[in-house]
This record gives structure tokens, C-alpha cells and sequence, in this order.
């Protein structure tokens, strides 16, 4: 089982057009009308390909195809219908269960509020954790370092919430207490590093502060993100198989040379790490999560947030702050857990990220200026060159979608 989510990938692929492919091999796939999805996937190994282009203004339709096998080795082919492992595509979904927080009526939560203001019962909050915000923890720039916190000292926690001693809600509780007893590896607010601690402690915040009828992250994602949105498609942990042996979904693989290797189907991080990452969808409830972001990010109110509401979710942290760019991710990274990225392909500035749980590898980029968003999934843990020339050629319509 696989101890932390990987680091997200879409930082080191963010200049999607620019600094990943040659000019050449842009211009190519641009004007290559032969260039299709399979042949992206053949080339790269891969046991399964999927990718939508979601058009919101005309209505959400949905042009979607799959190519390839559920399971490497087996001839059972993916669908559009199948359900995709999103990983830390879910931070995008608690960043915007924090803002739905934030606008409950009688809750004095801001994105700048304090750790300490947040979560008064913490009790090992060190001093330099004083002024750490909602804010910096959804933009990873609080200071964490996931590898510095698996250390010895920490492994009997760790070993505990993979045996599922504690619940998910207790888990993320110790995880909090013991975050912040520690010294930062940078100051908070200051510099990146991506951090799935950051968003397990957003989820100790919602267990924290949800209403009583949904009084943790699991209940509160279904109930006031899921249901409302009508995303039937969409639950938590590994893709789900109808029976133990069948292969009814897309099954985890591992990166093999060349060839991917499957695993268990039920393969996947502990649930304490939900908030991190353990969503999984169907694509077109999927498609409403992104067709949200979308509307909030043109200023429409939408059934969740008002408009206003997705300026903090969508500006980049360092943008918010008023703060001079300092060369690294916190330039383009917002605490709504999107990179903010520029592409004349797409009308201008478009948000961008992965999400991988080691095992499935996921891609959604939300483009305003042509009102459309793009997902692009696949059921093995490495494929990001294989997903940016998938990106290339949505926003080229060299696919042919």
C-alpha cells in the first residue's frame, strides 16, 4: 500500500505548451490529424486512456472516448462510463468545501484565519505556527515537508492509520496535533512545498466545523458537494469492483519498463488521507465539479458558492498577498488547489492540475476563455508526458474531439 499520494506532477508539466514538448513536436501533434488517443496510449504503455472535453455553454455536453484495457493482460475494455481515480484532484474538492464553510451563515471562518483561531483545542501549536492561515496550507506554502514527517519518531502513528487503528476523523486529529509541534521547514507563507498533510489538516477542520448532521470530511462530501451536484458517479477510496474478482472498473497498475503491472484492485492510500486525495468519479460527475469551477470562475453565483466566493480559490497565493513573485509554484498555486496557467489555445488563463494516487494518474484543466474543461485519465501511476500530449491535443482539436 502506497504511504503518501506522490507529490503532484503538474507543477514540474505546468508550462504545459511552453517548456515540456520541442516546438516541433508541438507543431506536429497540431497538425498531425492522424494523431488519435491510441496512439498516444500505445505509445506510451499504457493499459488504459480516457479523456473528455466538457462544453459548458452548450449546456455540459460532453464529448468523451476511452481507449485501451481496465486491466493489463485482460481484454476487458475502458469505457466512458467507467469510474477514474482522481487522487489529489480531490484537494480542488476540499478547498471548496472550505469556502462552503466559510459561507455558512454564523461561522466567523476566513481563509485568514489563524491555525490557532481555527483549531483553538490544538494544544501543541508551536509559535511559529501562530500565524499560519487556512490560506497557506491550501496553497502548500505553511511550511510542511510530507517526507521530514515520516520519520521514526512518527512511524507507530503512521503504521496505526494504515492498520486502520484509528478512524478516518481520529487520524487526521493525531496528524494535526502532531504537525504542529513541530518546526516548519520553511516559514510559513513563504516558500512552496507541496503537502498532503496540509490538506489532511483542512479535513481535520471540516470534521472540526461541519454541521452535526455531516460532522466529518466523508459525510460532508457527500452531502453538501456530491448530492447537490448530482455526482451519483463519484465515491472515496479505490475504484470499486463489483465483486473481489471481477473487473466491472479500471483496476491500478504499477509503471513497469515497458509494460504496466497491475495490482489489487482495492490498492489505495488509508481513508484518514481522504481530503488528500482518495476521490474517485465517473467522468461526466466528474464534468460538474469542473462545469462549477468554471462558472465561479467567470463571477456566476453557482448552486454551492456565490461568485465571489472562487477568487480565492482560483487567484494564486502570492497574487492574493499582495506579495512580489518569488520564482517558484506559490507564484502560480492558489489555495483553492489550482495552478493558474496562460495558453492563447485556450482563450488565456486556464486552472490546471493532477492528481495520482502512485497507481491511477488523473489530469483536469478548466479553461474560462472558451468555456470548456478538459479531463484526461488513466489507470496507471506514471503517464505525464503521455497526459500532455493528450492536453495538446484537446486544445489543439487534433484529436478530433
Amino acid at each position: 500500500m502506497p504511504f503518501l499520494l506522490r507529490r503532484s506532477q503538474a507543477i514540474a508539466y505546468a508550462f504545459l505548451l511552453q517548456l515540456l514538448l520541442p516546438l516541433a513536436r508541438y507543431e506536429k501533434i497540431r497538425n498531425n490529424k492522424s494523431w488519435s488517443l491510441e496512439a498516444i496510449r500505445e505509445k506510451h504503455h499504457l493499459p488504459g486512456l480516457a479523456a473528455a472535453r466538457i462544453r459548458v455553454q452548450r449546456h455540459g455536453n460532453i464529448i468523451a472516448r476511452a481507449v485501451g484495457v481496465r486491466r493489463f493482460g485482460n481484454d476487458t475494455r475502458l469505457t466512458i462510463k467507467d469510474q477514474f481515480h482522481l487522487g489529489s484532484l480531490t484537494k480542488a474538492m476540499t478547498s471548496t468545501l472550505i469556502a462552503m464553510l466559510i459561507e455558512e451563515p454564523g461561522n466567523s471562518l476566513t481563509w485568514n484565519s489563524t491555525v490557532p483561531e481555527a483549531l483553538p483545542h490544538l494544544e501543541s501549536i508551536i509559535p511559529t505556527h501562530q500565524n499560519t492561515t487556512l490560506a497557506m496550507l491550501g496553497a502548500h506554502v505553511a511550511g510542511f515537508n510530507d517526507t521530514a514527517f515520516l520519520s521514526e519518531e512518527e512511524l507507530p502513528l503512521w503504521l496505526a492509520i494504515l492498520n486502520g487503528t484509528y478512524t478516518p476523523t481520529e487520524g487526521r486529529r493525531l496528524l494535526a496535533e502532531r504537525a504542529f509541534s513541530y518546526e516548519p521547514a520553511t516559514p510559513p507563507g513563504q516558500s512552496y512545498s507541496y503537502s498532503n498533510l496540509g490538506y489532511m489538516i483542512l479535513g481535520h477542520l471540516i470534521d472540526t466545523h461541519a454541521p452535526k448532521e455531516c460532522g466529518s470530511w466523508e459525510q460532508f462530501i457527500h452531502e453538501r458537494l456530491f448530492k447537490p451536484l448530482r455526482m451519483n458517479g463519484c465515491g472515496l477510496g479505490p475504484v470499486p469492483q463489483k465483486t473481489p474478482g471481477a473487473i466491472t472498473n479500471p483496476w491500478p497498475h504499477a509503471p513497469g519498463n515497458p509494460d504496466p503491472i497491475p495490482v489489487p484492485w482495492d490498492t489505495d492510500n488509508p481513508p484518514t488521507m481522504g481530503p488528500a486525495g482518495t476521490v474517485h468519479c465517473t467522468i461526466d460527475s466528474y464534468a460538474k465539479f469542473l462545469s462549477l469551477h468554471l462558472n465561479g470562475f467567470v463571477g456566476k453565483t453557482t448552486p454551492l458558492l456565490p461568485g465571489d466566493a472562487f477568487r480565492i480559490l482560483h487567484t494564486p497565493y502570492r497574487v492574493l498577498s499582495g506579495l512580489p513573485p518569488r520564482g517558484d509554484a506559490a507564484d502560480l498555486y492558489s489555495p483553492g488547489a489550482w495552478i493558474s496557467m496562460e495558453s492563447p489555445d485556450v482563450g488565456g488563463r486556464y486552472l490546471l492540475h493532477d492528481g495520482s494516487n502512485t497507481l491511477n494518474f488523473a489530469w483536469a484543466i478548466v479553461a474560462p476563455g472558451v468555456r470548456e474543461a478538459f479531463f484526461i485519465g488513466t489507470n496507471v501511476g506514471e503517464a505525464a508526458e503521455a497526459m500532455n500530449e493528450v492536453a495538446i491535443g484537446l486544445f489543439t482539436d487534433s484529436l478530433g474531439f
